[in-house]
C-alpha cells in the first residue's frame, strides 16, 4: 500500500468515527430531535419493506379449525367476491346432495328442526331456489363458500346455506317459515305458533317471554359433532332465544351463534360457526340479490304477531334487534 491510500484510509477511518461521535452526542444531548431525525429516514424504506412482506394466507392449505379461528379473529367478515356461475361452473345435483348430507346432521344433532316431510319419508329433497359461488374476506384470508337458498317441496319454507367449497361444514344455516316459526314457539314454551300468537294479541305473551330469557329451549344440541370439536358449553345470554357456544378443538377456543332470522317466509332460526358476522354477510347478500334474511329480535316477532308490525317493510327495525322505542312500544301494549 502507498503512503497516499493509507492517509487517504486513516482519514475515512478518522470521519466516520467523528461522524459515530455526533450521532451518540446527538441521542444523549438532544435525544427526541434525533429520533425525529431517524424517523424521517427510515419512514419510506419501513412502509416499503411492509407492503413487499404481505403473505397473503393460503387457505387451501389449512384445515377446518385453521378456517375456524381466521373466521373467528377478523375483525371484518364479508363478501369478497360473487362469481358468475355459468363461467366458473357449477354441479347442482352434487351441491343439493352435499346441502341434504350435511344439513341432516344438523337435524340429527337437534341444531335446526326438520322438515314435516321427514316424518313421511325420507326420500324429501330440496329444490335450489338461487346458487352464489363467493370468497369471503376474513382478515388477510379469502375462504371459497357456496351460499343457497332450497325450498322443501310447499315451498313455504326456506332453507339457507353457506358450504365451504373444499371443507365438511356449513359455516351458516338457517330455516324460517311454517314449520320453522312452530319450532320457534315450542322453544319458547307454547305448544305452536296459533297458541303463541293468541298470547300475544291478548298481551299474555310479553311478561313469560321476558321471564323465560335464560331458559329457552328443550332440544338437546349437538354443536361439537358437526364441527370437529371435542366439546361444548352453551351460554344464554344477550337477546331472547339467543345461544352463544364455547368450543373447545385442540388447538384452539372457538364459538358458534343461534339467532332468531326472519326472511320472506317468516321468522326462524338460523345456527353460525366461527363469527356471529355470518348475519351481516347474509343481510348484504340479500340486498344485493333480493331475497330477505335478516336477524331480528324477540321484540319484532311479538308484536309482528300482534299485528302492529309488518317485519318485511320496517328495515330501520329490522336492522336494530335492541332498538329502545319498540321494546318500550311493546311495554305500553300491555300496561
Amino acid at each position: 500500500m502507498t503512503q497516499r491510500h493509507r492517509w487517504k484510509t486513516a482519514l475515512q477511518y478518522v470521519l466516520r468515527m467523528l461522524a459515530l461521535a455526533v450521532c451518540i452526542a446527538l441521542a444523549i444531548f438532544v435525544p427526541s430531535w434525533y429520533a425525529r431525525w431517524q424517523d424521517e429516514n427510515l419512514i419510506d424504506k419501513v412502509a416499503l419493506e411492509n407492503r413487499e412482506n404481505i403473505e397473503f394466507i393460503d387457505v387451501h392449505s389449512l384445515d377446518l379449525e385453521g378456517r375456524l379461528k381466521i373466521l373467528q379473529e377478523a375483525e371484518y367478515v364479508g363478501i369478497g367476491e360473487v362469481y358468475n356461475t355459468w363461467i366458473y361452473g357449477n354441479n347442482e345435483q352434487e351441491i343439493e346432495e352435499k346441502v341434504q348430507e350435511l344439513i341432516q346432521s344438523w337435524y340429527e344433532a337437534g341444531l335446526l328442526p326438520e322438515p314435516p316431510e321427514a316424518r313421511y319419508s325420507k326420500d324429501y329433497h330440496y329444490s335450489m331456489i338461487s346458487f352464489y359461488l363467493a370468497s369471503i374476506e376474513a382478515g388477510n384470508a379469502r375462504i371459497p363458500v357456496y351460499i343457497g337458498r332450497f325450498g322443501l317441496p310447499d315451498f313455504e319454507n326456506v332453507l339457507t346455506v353457506v358450504l365451504d367449497q373444499e371443507k365438511e361444514i356449513l359455516y351458516y344455516a338457517s330455516v324460517s317459515g311454517g314449520y320453522a316459526m312452530d319450532y320457534l314457539a315450542g322453544e319458547l314454551g307454547y305448544e305452536n305458533m296459533d297458541v303463541l300468537t293468541k298470547e300475544c294479541l291478548t298481551g299474555d305473551a310479553w311478561e313469560k317471554l321476558t321471564a323465560i330469557a335464560k331458559e329457552t329451549g328443550t332440544q338437546k344440541k349437538d354443536y361439537a359433532s358437526v364441527c370437529g370439536a371435542v366439546g361444548a358449553e352453551i351460554f344464554r345470554d344477550g337477546e331472547i332465544f339467543e345461544e352463544k357456544i364455547k368450543l373447545e378443538f385442540e388447538t384452539f377456543q372457538g364459538y358458534a351463534y343461534r339467532k332468531l332470522i326472519s326472511s320472506e317466509y317468516g321468522f326462524g332460526v338460523a345456527v353460525m360457526y366461527g363469527t356471529e358476522q355470518w348475519c351481516d354477510v347474509l343481510r348484504n347478500m340479500s340486498e344485493e340479490y333480493g331475497f330477505d334474511e335478516i336477524r331480528c329480535g324477540i321484540t319484532l316477532l311479538y308484536l309482528t304477531l300482534r299485528g302492529e308490525i309488518d317485519f318485511q317493510e320496517e328495515d330501520a327495525i329490522v336492522d336494530n334487534v335492541e332498538m329502545k322505542e319498540n321494546k318500550e312500544k311493546a311495554y305500553n301494549y300491555i300496561n
